[in-house]
């Protein structure tokens, strides 16, 4: 999984293996650990919730979809989630391969949802 932050937005790409493990677990998770021994968590998963949310603790970002919404995002060609959430964007997508790239491994992204 990758994040991308702007002012006030959030890009979350999710490859394959990663969709898998969220229908599996429920949820996914990424760690950052930075010279200083400090480490950052970012983690997208499956709630019973009713809408999409985004919550900041210290060093762990969580982003929760709702089940319902997750399910038929997950087992469909559908390509992401957005929500605004008062001032902040978020996009949820499941990742392609990088045009300028081509030499990348593409086994693990959703190239077939590309066209």
């Amino acid at each position: 999984m990758k994040i991308r932050c702007t002012q006030d937005s959030i890009r979350m790409r999710v490859r394959k293996s990663d969709v898998a493990k969220l229908k599996a677990d429920g949820h996914v998770e990424e760690t950052l650990h930075f010279p200083n021994g400090e480490i950052f968590r970012f983690e997208l998963m499956v709630s019973e919730g009713t809408r999409i949310e985004a919550v900041s603790a210290t060093q762990h970002l969580k982003v929760s979809i709702p089940s319902k919404e997750a399910t038929h995002w997950l087992d469909t060609d559908q390509v992401g989630l957005e929500a605004q959430l008062g001032a902040l964007h978020l996009l949820i997508e499941k990742d392609f391969p990088c045009a300028h790239r081509p030499q990348e491994n593409k086994a693990d992204t959703f190239e077939e949802l590309a066209d």
